[in-house]
């Protein structure tokens, strides 16, 4: 099995239990790939996944 046949239960657990979570996948990339390529979300927007992270990390803990 893949990680992404988890993805359903997982996102299911995360929304039942209320943990702050978001979706986004790198194409072309398996489990690893570099901070600084870009990732989709399911809204479509477009960022790199350093960027990415920091932004929801800034809006689950405020800026620094």
């Amino acid at each position: 099995m893949a990680i992404r046949d988890f993805l359903p239960m997982l996102l299911s657990l995360y929304h039942n239990t209320g943990v702050t979570h978001e979706l986004a996948w790198v194409p072309g990339f398996g489990h690893f790939y570099p901070a600084a390529v870009p990732s989709l979300s399911a809204d479509g927007r477009k960022l790199s996944v350093d960027a990415r992270i920091d932004e929801f990390l800034q809006r689950l803990v405020g800026a620094p």
